[in-house]
């Protein structure tokens, strides 16, 4: 687990080096949920027990709506 949360953080901090807004920073983590859940439509609620069961992120399920809608803005 502690090496999983390292890989997460390592992650995030390159994102954001990489000038990317801190919430544009979380969107390769909820499109790994649906990836590791293989399924194509999953709720908020859903995403943000996933985040917290594979990544240990915490993240507010208002939170999960805005980085969502921004994501499907830019394409994803």
């Amino acid at each position: 687990m502690e090496n999983r949360l390292i890989c997460t953080y390592a992650l995030a901090k390159s994102l954001h080096e990489e000038g990317k807004d801190i919430l544009d920073v979380f969107v390769p983590f909820i499109l790994m949920t649906f990836y590791y859940t293989r399924k194509e439509i999953l709720s908020e609620v859903e995403i943000k027990e996933y985040l917290k069961d594979f990544f240990n992120l915490e993240i507010p399920g208002h939170t999960i709506k805005t980085i969502i809608t921004r994501a499907k803005r830019t394409g994803y």
